[in-house]
């Protein structure tokens, strides 16, 4: 991985303990806007630290099988360790980018999507979420994370099967 990519996660680590250390102060704690800011700020940096200390664990790992690699006794078994801890250190750099991605401030608020009945008629609310009580379907199924609130009963009698929800009937 790229120094200044470590860099940063180095960076991260310092501002999560620093952090931590601030959300304890008595005087922080009396200014709740304040410590809930460092509460959110260092919440959001506990996933990407935890994924770059577990990239340090192994990186270590992999210099310590390298080092037994050269030992007549142990080699083979510390060269097929050596296979095994390699193959797993792209997805966990891949991963590691991914936290580097900014987040976008809307990630947080709430949304609440209405659908009404138009020009998509029965086949257009089949497309959303189908009947009130009927197994979700299209954009639902799409996105399950969403939360269906609420749903009037309308007179869809199947889902309609699609690639992407569309508006369109």
């Amino acid at each position: 991985m790229d120094a200044k990519y470590l860099e940063k996660f180095d960076w991260m680590a310092r501002r999560l303990e620093e952090l931590s250390i601030a959300v304890a102060q008595p005087d922080i704690i009396a200014d709740l806007p304040r410590w809930q800011s460092l509460l959110r700020e260092r919440a959001a940096l506990e996933p990407a630290v935890s994924a770059y200390h577990d990239y340090q664990k192994l990186t270590g790992e992999i210099a310590d099988a390298r080092e037994l690699s050269e030992d007549p006794e142990l080699g083979e078994t510390a060269r097929e360790e050596l296979k095994r801890l390699e193959a797993q250190v792209p997805p966990l750099e891949q991963a590691l980018l991914l936290h580097l991605i900014p987040r976008d401030p809307d990630d947080d608020r709430n949304v609440i999507l209405e659908v009404r009945a138009g020009a998509g008629g029965e086949r257009g609310v089949a497309r959303i979420g189908g009947g009130y009580g009927q197994k979700p379907c299209g954009a639902l199924r799409l996105f399950p994370h969403f939360n269906q609130i609420h749903l009037k009963s309308f007179p869809a009698r199947k889902c309609v099967p699609t690639s992407a929800p569309s508006i369109r009937s």
